[in-house]
């Protein structure tokens, strides 16, 4: 997945309403911890998810709108059969070799227990990175 001299990131869709909610700009944050070009992806059911949360109503519709639109500069990749959620993300990076930009934290830990290099947020409006980047 990744060229040489970049990597490759799963965004999921916390990382992607995370601008909009807690005010973390992950694109931003990987650009500064990550010295290569990073290319950011999308997987088509995160795509699914944000345009049903779309729908809702108040803040979080908004945001998700937001998100929408902020995934559109990214790659979307096709998700992985029969997986939902969290599964797909797993499947994608570890088929793709991509890290993973999130804010669930049990996710994290999985990513983390299966060597899956993950961005993350600190608490401190800033952005982590937990395993080694291709």
């Amino acid at each position: 997945m990744t060229q040489r001299g970049s990597i490759a990131v799963l965004m999921d869709t916390s990382a992607l309403l995370a601008p909009f909610q807690l005010g973390i700009d992950f694109e931003r944050w990987i650009g500064i911890l990550v010295d290569a070009k990073v290319e950011f992806y999308v997987l088509s059911k995160t795509l699914e998810e944000l345009r049903a949360l779309s729908t809702c109503s108040g803040k979080l519709a908004s945001h998700a709108s937001k998100a929408l639109a902020l995934a559109g500069r990214y790659g979307v990749l096709p998700s992985p059969d029969i997986c939902k959620g969290d599964e797909c993300l797993i499947k994608a990076a570890k088929e793709r070799g991509c890290a993973v930009a999130t804010c669930d934290r049990s996710l994290r830990k999985r990513l983390r227990d299966l060597n899956i290099p993950v961005f993350s947020p600190t608490g401190r409006g800033k952005i982590r990175v937990d395993g080694l980047l291709p």
